[in-house]
């Protein structure tokens, strides 16, 4: 691990390994004796051979920087795990295992994981980097998504977890608007697949809270049923289409056991009602997707991908006008006052 910082004399830019923090050395350049600072990440720290320049997104896990692959010359993005994570053999022992699976997956809808590391006590996972955002920033800074756009960016992410399951068996179980990336055409990449259940683990086996986000977590998560299938994802998936189609959170704002005690026994309100331009079919395979029960959702990612598709190739609702039933209703007149 390399620390990189500035020679407060001169300016220029120095690299030290941390093996140096805190100890008086020379500046090559103006000569002046500097103080190299204590190790820490931050931006140009270097991880093996990435070095990180901005953090772009947090998470129960961790954070993760934009980085420069030194090695290939490339962006990529680099997740760099919190201490207590990294310093737990249970966790790190699954991540291993669930890395190795994740590196097996080839799918242009789910984002590539490189490589896992670690550098002085830091864990770090090596993934590509997808520089359009992720749905969630497209929906905070331009609105809801337009219906036929929202569908098909739901059925790339059934397509690409059916195609995870069906190849290693994974689970998601951390969907959610801010794991979809968007590239630079729009397309929708899921990330941090395989991860969620890693935590899951950990914090069943330290008795730490459930892991996911609250807002988009299935009533069984939020119960913390220990055995989950495909129908705990599919209700993240249709959250996430609720909140890409409305602009709203489907369970509304509130503390974590306010928002929990919603997921599990209240209904979110019909997605119609809040955008007027969603068709009743889509608020219907909502409701399906969104049931409390599990055994009331869809079976599988097939059952789903076929729903969607139906939907995608479905005609445009037409919205008929409500005629007067009697033409000989009494109208409102202008009435103009009387000349004198």
């Amino acid at each position: 691990m390399e620390i990189s910082f500035r020679c407060p004399s001169c300016r220029v830019k120095l690299g030290v390994e941390v093996e140096y923090a805190g100890r008086r050395m020379y500046c090559p350049k103006c000569e002046e004796k500097v103080t190299i600072p204590n190790a820490g990440l931050g931006t140009w720290t270097t991880l093996g051979e990435f070095r990180l320049q901005k953090v772009v997104g947090e998470g129960s896990s961790g954070s993760v920087y934009l980085s420069t692959d030194r090695s290939m010359e490339r962006d990529v993005a680099v997740k760099v795990f919190k201490p207590e994570l990294s310093s737990n053999p249970s966790f790190l022992e699954k991540f291993q295992r669930e890395i190795k699976t994740i590196a097996r997956l080839a799918h242009p809808n789910i984002v590539t994981a490189y490589k896992a590391g670690q550098d002085h006590n830091y864990h770090y996972l090596v993934m590509e980097y997808i520089s359009g955002g992720t749905v969630e920033d497209r929906v905070i800074r331009h609105g809801a998504v337009p219906e036929k756009e929202a569908l098909t960016m739901a059925l790339l992410v059934a397509q690409s977890l059916d195609y995870a399951w069906n190849k290693e068996k994974l689970l998601h179980l951390d969907l959610k608007p801010e794991n979809l990336m968007l590239d630079h055409n729009g397309t929708v990449k899921i990330t941090d697949l395989g991860i969620a259940r890693c935590l899951r683990d950990f914090e069943i086996s330290s008795n730490q809270e459930v892991s996911g986000t609250p807002a988009f977590m299935s009533p069984e998560q939020a119960l913390g049923e220990p055995e989950l299938d495909i129908r705990s994802d599919i209700f993240s998936l249709g959250s996430t289409l609720y909140f890409t189609l409305t602009g709203q959170m489907p369970f509304g704002d509130g503390t974590i056991t306010e928002v929990l005690d919603k997921v599990v026994n209240e209904q979110t309100f019909p997605a119609n009602k809040i955008n007027a331009s969603i068709s009743s079919r889509t608020t219907a395979l909502l409701d399906k997707m969104m049931h409390k029960e599990a055994r009331y959702r869809h079976q599988s990612w097939s059952e789903l991908i076929t729903d969607l598709k139906k939907e995608l190739a479905a005609e445009p609702e037409i919205n008929t006008l409500n005629l007067r039933k009697h033409q000989t209703e009494p109208r409102i007149k202008i009435k103009t006052p009387k000349s004198e």
